[in-house]
Parts: structure tokens; C-alpha cells; sequence
């Protein structure tokens, strides 16, 4: 019963992030054409494969590093993240 509430959770929740991010993805300019996508794709794939990981059983170092792997690949590629009206005035 928790493996079906963690599921549901997880979709709701990625699928709310993913319509919010393309909806404020929408208006801005993106001049390093895919690597701005890097960071956010990501970041949406991180708790899908945690609940893949938790619900196969295979927890361990390996899905450790997948993780760690997803996040050191998220924050490395942040500097091609496009900067948007909001943040444009505070740089």
C-alpha cells in the first residue's frame, strides 16, 4: 500500500514541477540550446529513479551513485541556465 501512495505522490509531484518549469521556461531565451535543459531534466529524473531504485529493491552504493552522478551533472551544467526577467535585475 505505501509502494502505491509513493508512486502516486511521485508522478503528481514531477508532473506539477514539469508543467511549472515549462510554464516559466516558456517566455525566456535560451543561447546555450540544449545544456540549459541539462540542469532540469535532471532534477525531474532524480526522484524517478530513486522510486525505480527503492521499488526494485536495489538500494544500495550503486543507486548512491547514480544519484550523486544525476546531481554532480545537475550542478555542473547550472552555469547554462538561462537567466530570467526576474533574476536579470539582481545581477
Amino acid at each position: 500500500m505505501l509502494d502505491w501512495i509513493m508512486i502516486v505522490i511521485t508522478i503528481v509531484v514531477i508532473s506539477f514541477s514539469t508543467l511549472m518549469f515549462m510554464k516559466r521556461r516558456r517566455n525566456t531565451k535560451n543561447i546555450h540550446g540544449a545544456k540549459g535543459w541539462v540542469t532540469p531534466v535532471c532534477m525531474l529524473l532524480m526522484p524517478v529513479f530513486a522510486l525505480v531504485v527503492h521499488l526494485l529493491d536495489l538500494v544500495g552504493i550503486i543507486s548512491w551513485a547514480g544519484l550523486l552522478g544525476l546531481l554532480f551533472v545537475a550542478a555542473y551544467y547550472t552555469k547554462y541556465l538561462p537567466v530570467t526577467k526576474d533574476r536579470a535585475g539582481s545581477r
